[in-house]
């Protein structure tokens, strides 16, 4: 890597050893500047994920949890070695297509209201080629916490940016993007506190945002 650290991509992981692979060999073979560091926090998994990474991929820095924290509680462990100016939180799922890291840069740093902006995300899609869950809308009330069952009830109604083939891509200001693409300044991260770590899986990002959002700064879905 460049003796510079631009952005610190992070991927939390439990038990997916084939996607983690595919995954970061992606990274390394589309986002060719080097300006990055890999963060894989590992949640406990019982697979060979842990010696995959430490076999194939000697660059990647690797934290080891003896439990699994879930999502929120791993991104943040991640957040806290991470060296970068910007942190990319992105699932083990994930395959990327084009050099993310510098398409992300560029947004961010020439757009002319970037000091409006507070997390950025980028149009998924499936395996099929269709357009994935990318973003969504913030559910309705400020108990997010207390009413969590409630949440998830009303989650699919009030996510108006679902799977839609005939959806035209464009960037475009959202409520949140989606945790499993997210792009934002590590020193914001911090200064939220992170992820709500009452959060074990969902609705962390959802959270997160609304705390962005509440500081006046946009979250913007970009293609």
């Amino acid at each position: 890597m460049g003796n510079m650290i631009k952005v610190s991509i992070i991927i939390v992981n439990y038990n997916t050893e084939k996607l983690l692979d595919n995954c970061i060999e992606s990274i390394y073979e589309k986002c060719t500047s080097k300006n990055f560091e890999v963060i894989v926090v590992d949640n406990n998994s019982s697979d060979n994920s842990c010696n995959m990474i430490s076999e194939k991929y000697k660059n990647v820095i690797l934290k080891k949890n003896k439990v699994n924290y879930g999502f929120g509680k791993a991104n943040n462990i991640g957040v806290k070695v991470a060296k970068g100016e910007f942190v990319l939180l992105l699932n083990s799922d994930t395959i990327v297509q084009n050099d993310i890291v510098d398409e992300f840069i560029k947004y961010y740093e020439s757009n002319e209201l970037q000091g409006e902006i507070g997390c950025l995300g980028a149009w998924l899609f499936d395996n099929e080629n269709n357009v994935a869950s990318s973003a969504g809308s913030f559910p309705n009330g400020k108990k997010i916490i207390k009413e969590y069952i409630n949440i998830i009830c009303k989650y699919k109604r009030n996510n108006n940016l679902n799977r839609n083939k005939n959806m035209t891509l464009s960037i475009t200001d959202v409520d949140y993007v989606v945790g499993a693409l997210m792009f934002l300044k590590r020193d914001l991260f911090i200064k939220l506190g992170g992820f709500d770590e009452k959060f074990f899986m969902y609705f962390e990002e959802t959270d997160l945002q609304f705390r962005i959002k509440e500081l006046g700064l946009r979250r913007v879905l970009i293609t």
